[in-house]
């Protein structure tokens, strides 16, 4: 699949921000514009590959991406801690987090 360049994304994206940050509905017009459709088509693809993450995620799976990273879950128990400014001590409950790894294709790609 072809490279965009930084002009050319300008132009698909559009210039309404002063900060290089990239949305979802600015994806979705990346990826309509790499396969060549249209922004609701790729609207579309993007919605149903982050459902797919997202879903899988949900089920405990790590989702591995060639040369572009890791998603897994992990959860964390109860853990003692301390209000610094009451000194009360308390603990808090469970948590689950989702992590990302970048894989060396995407680190060397961005680092180039």
């Amino acid at each position: 699949m072809k490279k965009i360049g930084r002009a050319e994304l300008a132009k698909i994206v559009g210039n309404k921000h002063s900060f290089l940050e990239i949305g979802k509905k600015e994806l979705s017009k990346i990826v309509g514009s790499k396969l060549g459709a249209t922004h609701k088509d790729g609207k579309r693809i993007l919605g149903a590959v982050l459902d797919a993450v997202t879903e899988c995620l949900d089920e405990g799976y790590t989702v591995k991406i060639r040369n572009f990273g890791r998603f897994e879950v992990r959860s964390y128990g109860e853990v003692k801690r301390r209000n610094p400014k009451t000194g009360e001590t308390f603990i808090s409950s469970p948590r689950t987090k989702v992590l990302f790894k970048a894989g060396e294709g995407l680190r060397s790609e961005v680092q180039s």
